[in-house]
């Protein structure tokens, strides 16, 4: 087994990791707390929707980095590279998203078993067109989202408690 990713680069890959996870977070806060006023006779409940949609999936791929995160961090304390397979397995594979929420998921101790593949259907549906016995797309508001305030809350609670992880490991950015 090949090692892709030397002991020595990992500490650098967590702080990107955090910085790219904050920088989500950061846009998500933007789009939320933005005015739902229009110049042009756009329905302001539209303009909302739309926002909240892209909210959502901005924070779920936060909560993403933070489990890529997570996972750094762990190698890092037991001085382990990390191997081309479990790369593979946390960014390329078929179930990499749901594996990376899922280690975010264990820094906030949830118990709930289907909150990582009910977020990665939820940033499917807020991010990507698709097909499903009909198009469903981002910009089709039959369901009034109430999920970005709750995200938000989540990811930043990920977020620090990451924190005190790397704190504790003297990874400090």
């Amino acid at each position: 087994m090949k090692n892709l990713i030397p002991q020595t680069e990992i500490k650098e890959g967590i702080e990107l990791c955090y910085r790219n996870a904050e920088r989500l977070l950061n846009g998500a806060e933007a789009i939320l707390s933005s005015q739902y006023a229009s110049p042009t006779s756009i329905d302001p409940n539209y303009l909302r929707d739309m926002n909240y949609s892209s909210c959502c999936g901005l924070v779920v791929l936060a909560i993403e980095e933070i489990g890529k995160r997570y996972f750094l961090l762990q190698k890092y304390q037991t001085d382990k590279d990390v191997s081309d397979k479990e790369w593979e397995g946390l960014t390329r594979d078929r179930k990499a998203h749901i594996r990376k929420i899922e280690k975010a998921k264990s820094l906030l101790r949830l118990k709930d078993s289907s909150l990582a593949k009910e977020l990665n259907e939820m940033k499917k549906r807020d991010i990507y067109v698709d097909w499903k016995n009909g198009w469903q797309s981002p910009l089709d508001f039959q369901i009034r989202f109430k999920e970005p305030k709750y995200l938000l809350k989540l990811g930043r609670t990920a977020l620090r408690e990451l924190e005190c992880h790397c704190q504790n490991a003297n990874i400090i950015i």
